[in-house]
């Protein structure tokens, strides 16, 4: 509306304007002064409605001194002409420019709106992306924690537990296993292939047609490894969802970090088994021994019970090395130590207290019984025989013995086990000795 109110103004105004000075072109003697303000009405006519205003005004102008010039035949109103003609070709011109500067903005609007086009798409894209990516930063976020926990753990059941919680929490549609039974198909499958496996849809699989009756449509599963041996398999079925190449990924990668996992494990009960156990006889190690030791001295004292404790040591040892080798001497150490697990009783203690030196804990067990069981010792390893170099040899030992509560402390009961031993040595050796 506002716009044609402006166009009526300006038609009216340039109507009004052009009569006026029409009028006044006639009337006056000197029509040559007034011709100069057509110039100005066309520069109104080109404000008000562009070139075709200007076309207008030029064109009446024109036929307007035509008539002027036929009629007093002035040259005057020839250039008037020429002028009017060249303001409208310079209209004409500047209109042409515009044009092409309003087509060149068209082009860069039409660009921009292009661009603006694909901007709304790809951010409609990355909307549509959003939950995904708050999905995965959960995950991930998760994944973190699961991976703090796993690797701080040294026991198999909660490794199993720690996995378990992990999945039930990133799957909450589905059901976890962790596996070793062969008996189901597909982990028959994953230890015959050793890699991963996805079922999108277990209904369209030909690989397992022979499952009639299923409580799961889709699964994903990972074997655990361990030096290389399958050790068991995650599983993650799921009756609402179809399992895709991605969650594949991520099961894999978990299985991975198990298997790690379960690596450490095996590898740090190595390493407490070498601490505890002698690797050479498999007794208890000097520390662990003397651990023990100091367990059965608080608990005989809690009780009110009393205990042996033996100190024993192969004769002529270092001899025996010499003439027959460090090898065959290392086979007399697995020999006596085997011997002192068969005579023993379960409930006793063996240990390597260093070298070819053994100390046995013998629990309730006073210093009559305990003597009768270290002279048992004695006789049973006299009777041992081995055959070094086409020889028949046997090895005796010497053993010192102590008592509790008849000493009182550690110290004290090592050191009486070990001077009655070093007594045993004086006296000829093979031989039970108590102090």
């Amino acid at each position: 509306m506002s716009r044609l109110l402006l166009d009526f103004l300006g038609f009216t105004i340039l109507t009004l304007t052009f009569i006026f000075n029409t009028f006044s072109v006639i009337k006056s003697p000197h029509p040559e002064k007034y011709f100069i303000y057509y110039a100005f009405i066309e520069i109104l006519g080109y404000l008000f409605f562009s070139i075709s205003g200007v076309a207008i005004v030029g064109a009446l102008s024109s036929i307007l001194m035509i008539i002027i010039l036929i009629i007093t035949g002035k040259i005057f109103t020839l250039l008037a002409i020429i002028l009017y003609v060249a303001i409208i070709l310079f209209c004409l011109f500047l209109e042409e420019k515009i044009y092409e500067r309003e087509g060149e903005r068209k082009l860069e609007i039409e660009k921009i709106q292009d661009k603006t086009s694909d901007l709304k798409i790809k951010i409609e894209e990355l909307e549509g992306k959003i939950p995904i990516l708050e999905n995965l930063i959960l995950k991930y976020g998760k994944l973190s924690e699961f991976l703090i926990r796993i690797g701080s753990t040294f026991n198999i059941e909660e490794i199993a537990r720690i996995t378990r919680e992990f999945l039930n929490e990133i799957y909450k549609d589905s059901l976890v296993e962790i596996t070793l039974d062969r008996s189901i198909p597909y982990i028959n499958f994953i230890f015959d292939s050793r890699t991963p496996l996805l079922v999108e849809d277990i209904r369209k699989d030909f690989r397992f047609q022979d499952m009639k009756t299923t409580d799961f449509v889709s699964l994903i599963s990972a074997p655990v490894f361990r030096e290389n041996e399958i050790f068991t398999c995650i599983v993650v079925k799921s009756k609402n969802r179809n399992f895709d190449v991605r969650d594949l990924r991520f099961l894999g990668f978990i299985a991975t970090f198990v298997s790690l996992s379960v690596s450490n494990f095996f590898l740090y009960e190595k390493t407490k088994e070498l601490a505890i156990h002698d690797s050479l006889t498999g007794l208890y190690t000097h520390l662990y021994f003397m651990e023990r030791l100091k367990e059965e001295l608080n608990f005989a004292g809690s009780i009110g019970e009393n205990f042996t404790f033996l100190m024993i040591d192969i004769d002529n040892f270092k001899k025996f090395n010499d003439t027959y080798g460090h090898q065959n001497g290392d086979i007399v150490l697995k020999r006596v130590a085997e011997k002192l697990k068969k005579l023993l009783r379960e409930t006793d203690i063996v240990g390597r207290y260093g070298g070819e030196e053994f100390s046995v804990i013998l629990p309730f067990t006073g210093k009559k019984d305990g003597v009768e069981i270290a002279e048992r010792i004695r006789r049973g390893i006299e009777e041992e025989s081995f055959n070094f170099k086409g020889e028949t040899v046997h090895v005796t030992v010497t053993i010192g013995c102590s008592f509790f509560p008849e000493e009182k402390t550690l110290n004290e009961i090592v050191r009486k086990a070990d001077i009655a031993l070093y007594k045993g040595k004086r006296e000829g050796k093979n031989r039970v000795v108590s102090c």
